[in-house]
């Protein structure tokens, strides 16, 4: 069993994707602009595999229009750098609620 807090890297999609989901609650942080599929692309593949987690995106090249983007899927929040780690440790402890809509 894995201790609450764990925190999980990927250095790509494809390998989150290989790896096994936790049985206790998660959310997936995201970067809108990642290398190779974007953050919305992914999104969009998880949709797509049944892979529901609930997402932080962050990223440092927000507007409105990636913003609706990321809010129609399971995004939760959507952070624009820089933030500040208060901002995303109350992302992260809205979660429970937000999912549950």
């Amino acid at each position: 069993m894995r201790p609450l807090g764990w925190v999980e890297t990927f250095g790509a999609t494809h390998e989150f994707l290989r790896a096994k989901r936790p049985a206790a609650p998660a959310c997936l942080v995201l970067d809108v602009r990642l290398p190779g599929v974007s953050g919305l692309e992914f999104q969009r593949d998880l949709a797509e595999a049944n892979i529901e987690i609930p997402i932080i995106f962050i990223t440092g090249h927000a507007d409105v229009p990636t913003d609706r983007t990321c809010n129609e899927g399971v995004a939760v929040e959507f952070l624009t750098k820089p933030f500040r780690g208060q901002e995303f440790l109350d992302a992260i402890r809205r979660l429970p609620e937000t999912v549950r809509r």
